[in-house]
């Protein structure tokens, strides 16, 4: 069976017409020749040779006549040269093209690859981070969480969340006592300042996660920021309100929580009783 390609054995087959053309032709002129000769060493007077040369002049025209057939020829075997060449370029120009969309597909295949890789990088990160928060409550067990109403209490048996809820009564409990303080006031002083251990672990690691999400590639960034929210109990989402209208956050934080409605399930009433504390968000903070 013949391996060889269409377009080489028609290539073989042009030339080896062409070569047979040429070698009848060449054969042709070589023979006249031969008979002229002959012709006239055989009539011997070369008076009468004369006229018999004259009788060529219309072999002559005959000649002329093949030469410009031979043109002809040579003309239309070079147009199917020719038009083998351009099927060729065609062929490599439809095989160039298919290699373009092939390593296009290759391209675009390798982008998702690396935006999966990213996504899965960033929810590792996203994910010990939020481990983070959890682990950073479960610390104030563990230490003397101060509870400001009630000196005498002795709180190792309380969790991270309960020292949290504690925490955030004392600061409803000392706005009720101290009318003449500003809600920000009681919690910078009277809250945090004594507990700046554990609070300042808490919201460092909290705002550090947020502000993680945000700064992420990731187009998803409410979906995330949703999962945070959905962790936080109604005594963080009370002192996380207050935090961010100190000196602790109100620069940088706020604007996360106002960005994100961080505050979307902040207890009802909160606003009626802190309204210096809601009205320093915007209303998307509580959407």
């Amino acid at each position: 069976m013949d391996d060889k390609p269409p377009t080489e054995e028609h290539d073989t087959s042009s030339k080896y017409s062409e070569w047979c053309i040429s070698i009848a032709t060449i054969t042709f002129v070589i023979g006249i020749w031969i008979v002229a000769f002959a012709t006239i060493f055989a009539i011997g007077d070369f008076n009468k040779t004369g006229q018999f040369g004259d009788g060529f002049g219309g072999i002559t025209a005959l000649f002329s006549g093949l030469a410009f057939a031979g043109i002809v020829i040579t003309l239309y075997l070079q147009r199917g040269d020719l038009q083998l060449q351009r099927e060729m370029l065609e062929a490599q120009y439809e095989e160039l093209k298919a290699t373009r969309e092939e390593l296009a597909g290759q391209k675009e295949q390798m982008e998702q690859q690396n935006q999966f890789i990213e996504k899965q990088n960033f929810e590792s990160t996203f994910f010990n981070m939020l481990a983070d928060l959890s682990r950073a409550v479960d610390s104030f067990s563990e230490s003397k969480f101060e509870m400001v109403t009630d000196k005498n209490a002795v709180p190792t048996n309380m969790t991270g969340r309960e020292m949290l809820e504690k925490a955030a009564a004392d600061f409803v409990s000392l706005s009720n006592q101290l009318k003449n303080k500003t809600p920000s006031y009681i919690y910078r002083y009277r809250i945090y300042l004594k507990n700046e251990n554990d609070l300042g672990v808490y919201f460092r690691t909290l705002y550090n996660l947020i502000k993680y999400i945000d700064r992420s590639s990731t187009l998803e960034k409410k979906f995330y920021t949703n999962i945070v929210r959905a962790r936080l109990s109604t005594s963080e989402l009370v002192l996380l309100a207050v935090n961010c209208t100190t000196d602790l956050g109100e620069d940088e934080f706020l604007p996360l929580v106002n960005r994100y409605s961080i505050l979307k399930h902040l207890p009802d009433g909160f606003g009626e009783a802190f309204p210096t504390v809601t009205e320093r968000y915007a209303e998307e903070a509580f959407q």
